[in-house]
């Protein structure tokens, strides 16, 4: 049980929370100082909760400058599957979780993938509030092999290569709340190419690469969605090494519910370029994720890439255990090769169903499936993806 006195907009108020098994005290009234609160105000400060993704259950009751929450946890270490499968492109894998580390919102993963054409081994840890400030402090690094191909559309394969790369990066951010934040990002990156079948592959090089992201939200909370605005501004550029490669991109999501939150629609858009002179090996790899769903993972080499996507999700069914939603999307794109394989730009349409199931008592966005087809790049393409996640 946490009671303690929290001064917020010119309100002295007594605050007692009960509940808490595996959050820190100190923690979570840290989380609460930065909401800026009015505690007079229940729902400030349910929502306030509710964006730590922490706890399935809030209750909050006041009583003159008497401040009553009840919480019950939510299960943090979780492990996700993963299974993909388009163009021939088979891959399989695991991520194991903590979003709550010690207690303190701090972020652990670690993971594999294997396939067909893909091998790859990630971990990563994020310092959250380094000492008790705004501050975090993460480390990444992650092992991967693929057999990269470049597709024009579904049937013609354009150009193969063995990519391997070896990268580790370490950053420094600062979070403006729970929602927003900045970091600047330092890393190294060992690429080897090697043939498939005669084609041609760039020179194997290493680099230094320095980076900066921005991200500012007003979004909220909910089961299956987020509800507002989330900006994401991010600039990337290789330091040392033969191809100083520099990209920068912009993404913008919008998220809304309908009839009383019965349903949501989400929309956004994305637009990435390399900045830096022609050479083999500027480009970027695009396919799976948003906005680019039934693209064969790594299928395009770009140097320019802009989509438009939306989705709207329906909850069909709220046992106790979460939220069965079921949906459709759809999505546009264009894309420009990098001309050393293919002096081309493309267009491209994806749509298809969507099928999320959201538990509430673990600290997971969303497990489902999503089936669809891309014109031109895939007939047909099902994959298990994680909600809310797949930027």
């Amino acid at each position: 049980m946490l009671s303690g006195f929290v001064s917020t907009k010119g309100l002295a108020t007594n605050v007692t929370i009960r509940g808490l098994e595996r959050t820190s005290e100190s923690y979570l009234r840290t989380l609460l100082d930065r909401c800026d609160l009015n505690y007079r105000l229940i729902s400030e400060v349910e929502t306030c909760l509710r964006n730590t993704r922490l706890f399935s259950d809030i209750s909050v009751g006041i009583q003159e400058d008497q401040v009553q929450i009840s919480l019950k946890e939510k299960w943090t270490l979780i492990t996700i599957p993963r299974f993909e499968s388009s163009a021939g492109d088979t891959r399989y894998g695991a991520f194991l979780i903590e979003s709550n580390a010690f207690g303190v919102g701090h972020f652990a993963i670690a993971g594999l993938t294997f396939g067909s054409r893909s091998n790859s081994i990630l971990a990563g840890y994020t310092f959250k509030n380094v000492m008790g400030s705004h501050v975090f402090i993460a480390g990444v690094g992650a092992k991967e092999e693929d057999d990269i191909s470049l597709f024009r559309a579904h049937d013609e394969e354009i150009h193969q290569m063995n990519l391997r790369v070896l990268r580790s990066e370490f950053s420094l951010g600062y979070e403006f709340d729970s929602l927003s934040q900045f970091r600047v990002s330092v890393g190294t990156l060992n690429h080897r190419f090697d043939q498939i079948e005669q084609d041609e592959t760039p020179d194997d090089y290493e680099a230094t690469v320095i980076s900066a992201d921005l991200r500012l939200s007003n979004a909220n909370f909910k089961q299956f969605y987020e509800d507002g605005a989330n900006l994401r501004l991010r600039t990337q550029k290789e330091i040392t090494g033969p191809v100083g490669k520099h990209v920068a991109s912009a993404a913008f999501v919008y998220s809304f519910g309908l009839m009383d939150e019965g349903a949501a629609l989400i929309t956004g858009s994305r637009y990435s370029q390399i900045l830096s002179p022609p050479h083999p090996a500027a480009f970027e790899l695009v396919g799976r994720n948003r906005g680019a769903r039934g693209i064969p993972e790594n299928g395009a080499w770009v140097t320019k890439h802009s989509y438009w996507f939306g989705e709207a999700m329906v909850p069909v069914w709220k046992p106790k255990a979460g939220t069965l939603v079921v949906g459709a999307f759809s999505e546009a794109g264009r894309l420009s090769f990098n001309s050393s394989y293919l002096a081309d730009t493309a267009s491209y349409s994806s749509m298809g169903v969507l099928c999320y199931f959201y538990l509430r008592r673990v600290a997971v966005p969303g497990i489902g499936i999503e089936i669809g087809r891309n014109n031109p790049f895939s007939d047909f393409f099902v994959s298990v993806a994680i909600g809310g996640s797949r930027d």
